[in-house]
């Protein structure tokens, strides 16, 4: 005797997109994971989520798993683009509809995957860079000497950011010069290093942070040792970088827009999967400038609340 199926069991399982994230610790990555979801949802799609952690050998083994798992698609926010480009290479093989995001332009053409989204690393870094040098200039110091704290490990996204701010500061104005670079992993990494770099630099005019966790830790540092004459910029647009963009502690930051980034890796993999449609022009989300004067609205974009919602906690 045949089995009859429920409506529901009939109902083919939903397709499922894959998101493998560097780290989920911070408001871009949270913010990222958020609009994913969000807008899977609105198309049918389940989403897996995994996280890295920081650690590349563990997104590789969390990316295999994921093919195993045959997911229909997969976003990767890489660690490390080299190691990664094999294992997305097998998805492809595998049907998988891989979202290029943030590659190198040529190993997107030369790869062929359907996308290459980018959060605008470099439009980050001139914009940051453009910030500290007004706000130097305009404390008459041409001469500024500048510390970098870059993350604990190699990412094409936070070079590009460090060349765009070398371009906009040191490269236009020659007598300001990179003093020292430093790495840090969290905050409170970032924090022992901004505490140690105005111990060991006293006259040290400026900070630029490459991510979220070395520009908060930055700004705690600035703001414990009081040394309100240090110039702070970065990247990123997490809620406490709001925060000290407003207490008048971070000059200007480069904003990571992760709500619509993650929107359009979505989009570009169901317009894949549903019709084979590729983009081959590599898709740039836009990076303003976070600062005293726009602080309040992009906050309010980001996170749907206005600033005095969580400054008030």
């Amino acid at each position: 005797m045949a089995l009859l199926l429920s409506p529901a069991a009939a109902q083919a399982a939903p397709k499922t997109i894959g998101l493998a994230m560097h780290f989920m610790q911070d408001d871009w990555s949270l913010s990222m994971k958020r609009a994913v979801e969000e807008t899977a949802k609105k198309y049918g799609y389940a989403v897996a989520v995994v996280d890295a952690n920081f650690d590349p050998a563990r997104q590789l083994e969390q990316v295999e798993s994921l093919i195993l798992r045959k997911v229909d698609a997969l976003i990767v926010i890489a660690l490390n683009t080299e190691q990664i480009l094999p294992v997305l290479d097998k998805a492809i093989k595998r049907g998988i509809t891989v979202v290029g995001s943030g590659l190198p332009t040529d190993i997107f053409y030369e790869k062929g995957y359907i996308s290459n989204i980018w959060t605008d690393n470099t439009m980050m870094g001139i914009v940051s860079g453009r910030q500290m040098a007004e706000v130097l200039l305009r404390k008459g110091k041409s001469d500024a000497k500048i510390a970098i704290i870059d993350a604990t490990f190699n990412m094409h996204a936070l070079d590009l950011r460090v060349q765009a701010f070398k371009f906009m500061t040191v490269d236009q104005y020659p007598g300001m010069k990179i003093v020292a670079t430093e790495r840090a992993g969290s905050v409170e990494d970032a924090l022992k290093v901004s505490e140690n770099l105005f111990t060991a630099n006293p006259d040290l005019d400026a900070i630029f942070a490459t991510y979220s966790a070395a520009l908060i830790g930055a700004a705690r540092a600035k703001q414990s040792r009081k040394k309100t004459d240090v110039v702070l910029t970065g990247i990123d647009a997490d809620k406490e970088v709001c925060k000290f963009v407003k207490l008048g502690i971070i000059d200007g930051s480069g904003v990571n827009n992760s709500y619509p980034f993650g929107v359009e890796c979505v989009r570009v993999a169901h317009e894949n999967m549903t019709a084979k449609k590729t983009f081959p022009v590599p898709y740039y989300v836009p990076a303003p400038l976070l600062d005293a004067n726009s602080v309040e609205q992009i906050y309010r974009e980001l996170y749907g609340e206005p600033l005095s919602a969580y400054m008030g906690k």
